[in-house]
């Protein structure tokens, strides 16, 4: 299977090249001024009808679109089948395509067809005015008094997960941080608690996804009412999770009870009108939240404990801050405006290795960008990693230093050097939530652990949605020596 990124990408184009066809039409010829790249802008020779689709689909993608953007510069011109791509990495082109231009751009709409069933409309979905109605009311969900008191939770199951982890023993931290983020997004979203379903539930999880890949790769799938065995297996996880969520939703409707959880939110916010979602709503912004709420959080401090594992003077440093500023008690709230230095550990994993490393725009609008106008059906592609890792907006960009995110250096950074939650009106709306979870775990964990990669261990970037280490993260834990706080 090709990666999730690359297949809807291809999916999409191919969608698009139905109507547009590869020779120009009488319309296309009269108005090809509006189809021409411009000269200043130049890319890779791709092969007859593919175009460069096999180099972006490839397993060193993210190699070649370095390559390409040494060779080329910072404004790519590539062909995907028949529609004309560029690659962004100039900060103020990103400007213009996630804040300026925004609303002359769309998600895919291959996305759309490949996660509707699982997410419905909800924000990731959703466009235009329904998309600016559904999260306003989220928003409120997400205010800093709010997410504050999901601290306490957030170290809770954090310090469950160290006491459960053996002296010298190997783990996928990988797998361990999936599930510890999992837990603490069921615990603030639905105020249940998942840790005994954890793995049932992640299995759900990627049966929907494998699901919803299914169709978009293949675009001759069976519809989900032909009996298949794999229509069978998916229509009872959907059947299990869509049962669960609406059940809560209902209770939750009766009551009316505010129990300081993302849902009692969701429910109790209204629009403009004074309307409040439906529960179709409800269900569709609560499974995003879910879904979407572990994976960033859990690869970014995957991230983070590698290079710290591979940077020990750096993890040194780290240890000492949160050793002075927490000792041995549990870390709290109050604690975060101390840690500074474990802050700009996690800033500067995300910058190396961006949760979220690319993202693709349709182009429903002519606008202008530095080099040329973007035209409607131009596919806008623009890469965190890429730019995160520019020799023209960061010195020794491969090299892993925190002290880049002190408050002095960082109001030196060009904006949109840096974006690892994206920007504007899609800017992801977890993003304090996202900082608070990670400072917590972290420090948690080297409280009271150290953990070192595993012998003869390399890790490989794979760049499908996210960015995750291929085939996990092996580590070897070593605990420190201190008593160990209580477990739920």
């Amino acid at each position: 299977m090709l990666p999730v990124a690359t297949t809807l990408l291809f999916t999409e184009i191919l969608r698009l090249g139905t109507h547009f066809p590869c020779t120009l039409d009488s319309e296309m010829l009269e108005n090809r001024e509006r189809y021409m790249t411009h000269p200043d802008i130049s890319g890779p020779k791709g092969l007859p009808f593919v175009g460069n689709l096999r180099e972006f689909a490839g397993a060193d993608r993210i190699g070649n679109m370095m390559r390409w953007k040494a060779e080329y510069g910072e404004t790519i011109h590539i062909k995907l089948v028949n529609r004309d791509a560029y690659i962004l990495t100039n900060p103020a082109d990103i400007y213009e395509v996630l804040v300026k231009s925004a609303h002359k751009v769309h998600k895919s709409p291959i996305l759309k067809k490949g996660l509707t069933r699982a997410l419905g409309e909800g924000l990731l979905l959703s466009e235009e005015d329904f998309h600016k109605r559904q999260r306003r009311l989220t928003q409120p969900a997400f205010h800093t008094q709010r997410i504050t008191s999901y601290a306490d939770t957030i170290v809770d199951y954090g310090q469950t997960m160290v006491n459960s982890w053996g002296d010298q023993s190997q783990l996928d931290v990988h797998h361990e941080m999936m599930t510890v983020t999992m837990q603490v997004i069921a615990k603030v979203l639905f105020d249940a608690d998942v840790s005994e379903d954890a793995d049932d539930l992640g299995h759900a999880i990627t049966v929907g996804i494998e699901s919803a890949m299914h169709k978009i790769t293949n675009p001759m799938a069976l519809p989900d009412w032909v009996p298949t065995a794999r229509n069978r297996k998916t229509n009872k996880v959907y059947d299990l999770l869509n049962t669960t969520v609406n059940d809560m939703i209902e209770a939750r409707r009766q009551t009316m009870e505010d129990k300081g959880d993302l849902l009692s939110m969701l429910l109790l916010s209204t629009d403009e009108n004074g309307e409040r979602m439906n529960d179709k709503q409800v269900r569709d912004e609560a499974m995003t939240l879910f879904l979407a709420g572990h994976e960033t959080t859990a690869n970014a401090l995957t991230w983070a404990l590698y290079l710290l594992s591979e940077n020990p003077d750096i993890r040194e440093k780290l240890v000492t801050e949160i050793d002075t500023v927490i000792g041995q008690r549990r870390a709290t709230l109050t604690d975060l405006k101390q840690l500074t230095y474990t802050q700009q550990v996690i800033k500067e994993a995300m910058r190396l290795y961006p949760p979220a490393w690319i993202l693709t725009r349709i182009v429903q609008e002519p606008f202008e960008l530095s080099k040329f106008t973007a035209q409607p059906n131009n596919i806008m592609i623009v890469s965190q990693y890429l730019t995160h890792r520019d020799p023209q907006y960061w010195e020794n960009p491969n090299q892993f230093d925190p002290s880049r995110w002190t408050p002095e250096a960082e109001n030196d950074h060009t904006k949109f050097a840096y974006f690892p939650f994206g920007g504007g009106p899609r800017v992801c709306m977890g993003n304090h939530f996202a900082m608070m979870e990670a400072q917590l775990v972290l420090a948690t964990i080297l409280q009271h652990a150290t953990v070192d990669l595993a012998p003869n261990t390399t890790i490989i970037p794979e760049p499908v949605i996210t960015l995750r280490p291929l085939g996990g993260l092996p580590m070897t834990v070593t605990l420190r020596e201190h008593e160990a706080e209580p477990t739920l």
